[in-house]
């Protein structure tokens, strides 16, 4: 029950950090006010909604738009911010009323990745004119126009505040997270190299990690790489499928379950048709899409077998809250993209936070486990220890431990046998179960009255050895003639019957060290004493 609510807890959190940077890539209402104008996409001629190119289509696109100048009354300031946020290209160019006020992207190969980025341009007021002309020319491999929001012009002070968000959230908590999971990737390598047994699931796990750190570069707009776009694609497409491929395996490895190790398989090496026979993105693009579904299969099975595997494994709890996330968070995207939408939330913080802490929980739940079972092993070594030096009918030290205790060399104590008068005689008389309950009973009266300091042993029989530290002979007396007092005042009742009991008492007083065989003669002498004056009585000595 713990693990749960540390689990439910921890992807609570998650949850609400995810979706709460995903929200802050969104453009607030505010530009929707008299500060700024929108520009929808179906006002563009032809529309600017998205859409993806089929063969026959053109790659080059222009996209155009008339704005009258009453349009901008109510923005205020010499020059005005022109925003394009998440316009799917790999390269564009802005004029207004014919004059290029801004561009992006690689304009010799295409070789930019821009759908997600944001581009902010200048406009000067001094070109408005009575009817003015926006166009946008661009260049796109596979799919084009606005994923989700218009086109808004806006006064500059209005959308500083938007813009410095939008780079932080869309861009700078993105570069951020893929850092977590390429650290959380290390870790795991490291947990893998430095483990006794080298459990190939945190290999499996670092692998996946890193592969998706890779696809998650996809949502962070580049202007320029030196490889062919489809080739870049390729590889971000590559990094997702198989570092579920690879989940896939480490989940294998925790579960055994072997249809996840055909899964895996299946997966990864499928992956590479696509890869070797796709020639241009619109086909590259179907053939993802397609294994999009498969990484649906593969979360479904993941699901499925934590769900089997929940009362096996504990951890296993851990598996199933982050497979629910990113089943859910991903399976509403995958839709949004089946219809040719764009999910507002599709952030990429959520699916990195998840993965990340997914091979940190698991082994710090390892470690914790482990440190338990340390304990549990502790604790048994423990019980077994005081099993071996405790007496198993008084509860009382028993004779090892008198021995281990007296391997120390002590300047000063004081040695005591007891011994219960007429002890055979009870035996004899009452049975040996009314004798056990008498040598219980007389330990449970002298633990009871002695110092914590003082140690009682059960030598044998019904004779018992009290060792008390830095106690002086008068005062060890005083002591013993108490507990003596009360077992000869306590009413021993067995079996419905009444029995009297008292004890003689020797005690010897060592004051140099002189070993232990010496000091228990010269105690057990004393006992002799007491016996012969008559019992029930102490008789003490000193060197």
């Amino acid at each position: 029950m713990v693990i749960k609510k540390r689990v439910i807890f921890s992807y609570l959190i998650i949850i609400v950090v995810g979706i709460w940077v995903a929200s802050q890539t969104t453009i607030p209402t505010f530009l929707n006010d008299e500060n700024s104008l929108s520009i929808p996409a179906d006002q563009f001629t032809p529309s600017l909604a998205l859409s993806r190119l089929s063969d026959q289509d053109s790659h080059y696109h222009s996209y155009e738009v008339q704005l009258t100048k009453d349009a901008f009354k109510y923005l205020d300031g010499e020059a005005y911010r022109i925003i394009l946020y998440k316009l799917a290209d790999n390269n564009h160019k802005v004029y207004f009323n014919g004059q290029i006020i801004g561009s992006a992207g690689d304009f010799i190969e295409g070789n930019s990745n821009l759908w997600n980025g944001l581009f902010t341009y200048t406009l000067d007021a001094s070109l408005l004119e009575e009817v003015n002309t926006l166009t946008i020319t661009s260049y796109t491999s596979y799919q084009t126009g606005l994923a989700s929001y218009p086109i808004y012009i806006s006064e500059l002070t209005t959308s500083n505040h938007l813009i410095a968000k939008l780079i932080f959230y869309g861009k700078t908590a993105v570069l951020l997270a893929i850092g977590f999971i390429a650290f959380s990737s290390a870790i795991t390598l490291i947990l893998f190299l430095i483990s006794k047994n080298k459990n190939r699931m945190y290999l499996y796990l670092s692998i996946a990690t890193t592969l998706i750190s890779i696809y998650c570069m996809d949502y962070i707009a580049i202007d320029y790489f030196s490889i062919p776009y489809l080739i870049y694609k390729k590889l971000i497409i590559a990094g997702l499928v198989w570092g579920i491929a690879f989940l896939t395996l480490a989940i294998y490895k925790y579960f055994n379950v072997r249809l996840l190790k055909y899964l895996g398989i299946i997966t990864g090496t499928g992956f590479l048709l696509p890869l070797i026979f796709t020639t241009n993105m619109i086909d590259f693009k179907v053939a993802y899409g397609f294994y999009y579904l498969i990484i649906i299969i593969n979360v479904l099975v993941w699901l499925v077998t934590t769900i089997v595997n929940l009362k096996k494994k504990k951890s296993a709890y851990i598996f199933l809250m982050g497979f629910l996330v990113i089943g859910t968070y991903g399976t509403i995207a995958i839709i949004f993209d089946a219809f040719h939408k764009f999910f507002t939330l599709n952030s990429p913080v959520i699916y990195i936070i998840v993965i990340a802490t997914l091979p940190l929980m698991l082994a710090n739940e390892e470690y914790l486990e482990k440190d338990i079972l340390l304990d549990l092993e502790r604790a048994l070594k423990e019980k077994e220890t005081l099993n071996a030096l405790t007496d198993d009918l008084t509860g009382a030290w028993n004779q090892r431990f008198l021995f281990e205790q007296m391997r120390y060399k002590i300047a000063a104590y004081t040695m005591v046998l007891i011994d219960v008068d007429n002890f055979k005689q009870i035996n004899d008389t009452y049975g040996h179960l009314a004798g056990d309950y008498i040598l219980q009973r007389i330990s449970s009266l002298v633990s009871s009255v002695i110092r914590k300091s003082d140690v009682l042993c059960r030598y044998g029989g019904d004779e018992f050895v009290l060792l008390m530290h830095h106690c002086d002979i008068l005062k060890a007396h005083e002591n013993m003639e108490r507990i003596r007092l009360l077992v000869e005042m306590e009413d021993f009742v067995y079996d419905q019957i009444h029995i009297n009991v008292t004890m003689s008492i020797g005690i010897y007083l060592d004051k140099k060290a002189s070993g232990f065989d010496y000091i228990f003669n010269m105690a057990d002498k004393q006992l002799y004493h007491a016996k012969t004056k008559g019992k029930n009585q102490i008789v003490y000595a000193t060197n």
